[in-house]
């Protein structure tokens, strides 16, 4: 906490106050022996860096289902197969 004034002759007074704590008393009583609760800070807990990571992790999840779909979508070509004709054979014999 800074407090600062300007004086008559333009030099500035300072007054500072280094690791300033206050908390009020919430349940509305006074106590001569209050103790002061834990600390917090008003910081986000989703740092832009986690942020991020989640984005682009989502990102790459959406391309591999929409890989895997298009995958599974796959047919053979038998539209021009003929079932009452005579298939073909392949002769593999090992040299």
């Amino acid at each position: 906490l800074t407090l600062e004034s300007t004086a008559v002759d333009n030099r500035y007074n300072t007054l500072s106050f280094k690791s300033l704590q206050l908390q009020a008393p919430f349940d509305g009583s006074y106590k001569t022996d209050f103790a002061f609760g834990d600390s917090w800070d008003c910081v986000g807990f989703v740092t832009p860096g986690i942020l991020m990571g989640l984005f682009v992790v989502a990102l790459l999840l959406v391309i591999m289902f929409v890989g895997v779909c298009w995958m599974m979508d796959i047919n053979t070509m038998d539209r021009f197969d003929d079932p009452k004709g005579k298939t073909i054979t392949i002769n593999a014999a090992a040299e």
